[in-house]
């Protein structure tokens, strides 16, 4: 396996574990909505940019919704911040 498709393999999982659109991961991580594509094929993608969105995953954990983590969030103290996720905001900081 490549290092591309070892960091797009990374990506992906972090996509659906944290139910994220490619476009949106792309826009939050690098402000580049083709990030995916770009990396996928090859092209455009530096390896900051790489490191970039590598620290986006790690700031930023993927949470199942139906995780304990998010069933413990009262429905009152969910709002939407930048992810556009409901969520408890405290889980941002």
């Amino acid at each position: 396996m490549s290092t591309r498709e070892a960091v797009v393999e990374k990506v992906e999982k972090f996509l659906s574990a944290a139910g994220m659109s490619e476009r949106q991961f792309g826009i939050e991580a690098v402000g580049d909505h083709k990030f995916l594509k770009r990396l996928r094929s090859g092209h455009g993608v530096t390896l900051t940019v790489i490191e970039k969105a590598e620290r986006f995953m790690e700031d930023r954990p993927a949470t199942d919704p139906g995780s304990p983590r998010e069933a413990a969030c009262a429905p009152q103290s969910r709002t939407l911040c930048a992810s556009r996720t409901p969520h408890d905001r405290s889980l941002c900081d």
